[in-house]
Order: C-alpha cells, then sequence, then structure tokens
C-alpha cells in the first residue's frame, strides 16, 4: 500500500492509497466478453487455445470450409466486437484503438457482446464495451485506490500525536476521488478534507 495523497487538519487525517489486492473486474458481472491470444499473461475472461480463425468460426458455428471473411461477415451481424491491443514495456496496458509503438504493441484479443443483449442500442452497447477495457485498463496498470481515515489523538501531557484508524475503504478505479465514487463512502467530516 502506497500513500499517493494526504489530506489533513488539525483533527483528521485522510490517506489516499494505492489497492494492491483490487478485485480483477473481469470477475465482475460484465456486459461484454473479451477473449484474448497471450503467450506470457492470462488476460481477460477467456484464453483459446485455437487460433483466431478458428475461434471466429466456433463462435457463429462455421465449418472449416466457410470463407473467413464470410464468417467475419456473419460475426458482425450480431456481435458488437471491438479489437483489444496491448502494449507492454514496462509494465501493460490496454484499448481498443491501438498504440503508436509497433515494437511493443499489437492487437491481443477482442470484446464482444451480442446485439440487442438487455435491450441495449448498438451504440450502447459499443460504449459499455470500451468503459469495460477502460476499467480493465485500470487495473492492469495499477490505477486502483483506497482510503484509510485516522482521528488524531493529542496527549496534552506531551507533544505526542497518535492517530485512530476509524474507516477504510478500497477498489475505486481511477485516481480522482471526486469521480470514481470515493467521495460517496467518505464519512461526512472526511469528505471536507477534499472539497
Amino acid at each position: 500500500m502506497l500513500t499517493v495523497e494526504t489530506y489533513e487538519n488539525d483533527h483528521l487525517k485522510l490517506n489516499i492509497c494505492t489497492d494492491e489486492f483490487s478485485e480483477p473486474p473481469r470477475e465482475w458481472n460484465n456486459l461484454g466478453t473479451m477473449v484474448c491470444w497471450h503467450r506470457r499473461y492470462d488476460l481477460g475472461d477467456e484464453q483459446p487455445t485455437m487460433a483466431v480463425d478458428d475461434w471466429a468460426r466456433s463462435l457463429v458455428d462455421a465449418d472449416d470450409e466457410t470463407d473467413i471473411d464470410e464468417v467475419w461477415d456473419e460475426i458482425r451481424k450480431r456481435y458488437i466486437i471491438l479489437p483489444l491491443y496491448l502494449y507492454d514495456h514496462s509494465g501493460i496496458t490496454m484499448n481498443t484503438t491501438g498504440f503508436s509503438c509497433p515494437w511493443d504493441s499489437g492487437q491481443v484479443g477482442y470484446i464482444y457482446c451480442e446485439k440487442g443483449k438487455e435491450g441495449l442500442s448498438d451504440e450502447k452497447i459499443k460504449e459499455l464495451l470500451i468503459g469495460e477495457v477502460e476499467t480493465y485498463d485500470q487495473y492492469l496498470t495499477g490505477d486502483v485506490y483506497g482510503f484509510v481515515c485516522y482521528r488524531k489523538i493529542k496527549y496534552k501531557e506531551c507533544d505526542h500525536v497518535e492517530e485512530e484508524n476509524v474507516d477504510s475503504c478500497w477498489g475505486f478505479y481511477g485516481s480522482d476521488p471526486k469521480k470514481n465514487g470515493m467521495m460517496e463512502q467518505l464519512p461526512d467530516e472526511f469528505k471536507a478534507l477534499i472539497e
């Protein structure tokens, strides 16, 4: 646990810390399925042992004789599917748009969802899939945080100040406490330290 930000006054102290034991977001109830091929990492939801074209055929129950372009046309009719790109250099990061470095990056898989799932429009599904990838990237890059709240106890007979841990909460994706949900979980008296 690394403290990245401290807010305090004479009576209270709030530490924002990295969450080193965050829950993988692919274990949540996600809309999309993330399928990835990588030799060194287990990424996403599925890591097929078959080649990409064979996986594509299996997704739409096509036989081995079906032209692969027809297979992909059928996939795009049934699914919203986005490419997944990985940049691997002193850590890994993922997105759906690609990276500018041709040596340390490339396509690693797909995220997909059946069209019309839960009554959602294609545009909304695409937006949600991109959001899932962004959240997964935050997990991969360690952009997950928690807070620890302390009450300061001052002893009159000496200059010693003791800090009593009064609350903590973890699993906030993204570093901005005003956007990642942290403010809703903070005890009221500690919110004023940030605001």
